[in-house]
């Protein structure tokens, strides 16, 4: 207790939360891209990525996001299996926040199992500006971003 414990408490509060996301596309170029223009938004983000949902499922397990961004095309594991995965791990991840940003076609999707309940879906090519109020949406939520 004392006097220095209760100094401390002000300084930590002070200190930024971040939103920790995820970002999943096999596409090099393309994975630059959302990388580039999502620091550009200047949010308390930080931001990570992956190449395949095998490498996606990794970085889960490694620091878990609060966001995740993710292709369905990808080589090896594809987005469907990584999801159908994530739902296997229980409610652990149950409030993670998915989007989904494919070229594949709605009715794509639902031949392919469909996207897990509370996903977003947006079409290549990516649709920076309803992104990027999507995920503004999701940090005025946790009380982290004006």
């Amino acid at each position: 207790g004392g006097p220095a414990a209760a100094a401390a408490v002000p300084a930590a509060a002070a200190s930024p939360q971040r939103l920790r996301l995820l970002l999943v596309e096999d596409e090099p170029d393309l994975l630059r891209l959302l990388a580039m223009v999502i620091d550009g938004w200047q949010l308390p983000l930080d931001v990570r990525t992956a190449t395949n949902g095998f490498e996606a499922l990794v970085r889960i397990g490694e620091q878990r996001p609060d966001l995740l961004i993710t292709d369905l095309s990808m080589p090896g594991m594809d987005g469907f299996r990584m999801l159908r995965s994530l739902r296997g791990f229980g409610d652990d991840y149950r409030d993670l926040d998915i989007i989904v940003v494919s070229a594949l076609s709605p009715q794509e999707i639902a031949d392919r199992g469909g996207l897990p309940a509370g996903a977003h879906f947006f079409s290549k090519p990516v649709p920076f500006s309803q992104l990027e109020d999507l995920v503004r949406t999701k940090l005025q939520a946790r009380g982290l971003a004006a």
